[in-house]
């Protein structure tokens, strides 16, 4: 995931930027995700632990 960022939130090179997509940041032995269409700072988040989102990820490739 290294395309565009805003406050530290990452959203994948892939993404068209019409807010379709999920943003990811690193921190706090977590990896969080939100919905990039909600523009809220109260919008939910979702914390998953390094490992989690490793398999989350193997598990969306295949």
């Amino acid at each position: 995931m290294s395309g565009g960022h805003r406050g530290g939130w990452f959203t994948s090179t892939r993404s068209s930027g019409v807010g379709s997509c999920v943003e990811v940041r690193f921190g706090a032995g977590l990896v969080f995700v939100r919905d990039s269409k909600d523009e809220r700072d109260s919008r939910p988040v979702i914390g998953v632990p390094p490992g989690g989102w490793v398999s989350f990820l193997d598990s969306v490739r295949r």
